[in-house]
């Protein structure tokens, strides 16, 4: 019976010891898997989203949003910034300055003569506007003597006085254009001869256009020396600056320079009825004159 027992007791001991599971790979993979996320229901958080703000946390973001926004601080250029902007400011007001120059020298190099002959028409009309405005203060302006005068510079004036320098330039001593001996031949030149012939020339012609053709030997009688007078107190020195210094091409462009006042007296001696006006213009132009009027 013991032994019986025991038998029995070992039997029922096996039977009652835990039976170990059978584990296949995809049931151990399945274990070895991480806890999955607990995911949020998609209603709750729209509902989180859609919860109206409370009365107090509307207001504070109503407010925020009316309040004006400070302004962004100044922005102060760098060093080089303000060289670069200074240096495009230079540039672009040289530009500006220069560019008449510029297109006046394209100008003289692709058409000398018919830019000299322009330039003496305009520096022809402008004397002529001053000397009426000196002549006659106040008076209305004869623009058709304007006409006349600016005429008589496009046609006459410009294209001899540039045949006129060429000439000077390729005959006296053009080896040596800026002697000093060079210099006072040539101005000796133009104040004997293109002087003599362009004022009795200038008088002939500004007659004639006015339809006058019997007046003209009384006229260039009348006027002829008291111009050349004037002529000789402002032209010699300017004609020595001009040959000792100016380039060739732009002489003609000085000559109007200088003849603005020049032209302005000559204007206002062609259309004077005597003396007076020019003893008067030249008495304050030059200085040199001091006879009464």
């Amino acid at each position: 019976m013991p032994q019986t027992h025991n038998v029995h007791g070992a039997v029922i001991k096996r039977r009652l010891q835990p039976v170990a599971p059978v584990v296949t790979p995809d049931a151990q993979a399945h274990h070895q898997q991480p806890p999955r996320a607990s995911v949020i229901p998609q209603s709750a958080a729209r509902e989180d989203t859609l919860r109206p703000l409370s009365r107090d946390a509307a207001a504070a973001e109503a407010t925020a949003a009316a309040a004006p926004q400070p302004p962004p601080p100044p922005h102060i250029p760098s060093a080089a910034e303000s060289a670069s902007a200074a240096s495009a400011a230079v540039e672009l007001a040289a530009g500006l300055l220069f560019a008449p120059y510029f297109a006046y020298a394209r100008a003289l190099e692709e058409r000398p003569l018919l830019t000299k002959a322009c330039t003496s028409f305009v520096g022809f009309m402008i004397g002529d506007v001053i000397a009426q405005h000196v002549a006659h203060p106040g008076a209305s302006l004869d623009a058709l003597r304007v006409l006349r005068l600016g005429a008589y510079g496009l046609c006459i004036d410009g294209p001899l006085g540039a045949l006129w320098y060429d000439w000077l330039e390729a005959n006296i001593s053009p080896d040596n254009p800026k002697a000093m001996s060079t210099v006072l031949v040539k101005t000796a030149l133009d104040q004997v001869v293109y002087a003599s012939v362009g004022t009795a020339l200038f008088f002939s012609v500004i007659t004639l256009m006015e339809g006058r053709p019997g007046a003209v030997p009384a006229v260039v009688a009348a006027k002829f020396l008291p111009t050349l007078a004037a002529n000789y107190a402002i032209w010699p020195l300017a004609h020595l600056i001009n040959f000792r210094f100016v380039p060739a091409p732009y002489r003609i462009a000085y000559n109007n320079v200088v003849a603005i006042g020049w032209l302005t007296l000559l204007s206002a001696i062609t259309h004077s009825k005597g003396s007076s006006v020019l003893t008067h213009l030249v008495g304050h132009a030059t200085s040199l004159f001091h006879h009464s009027a």
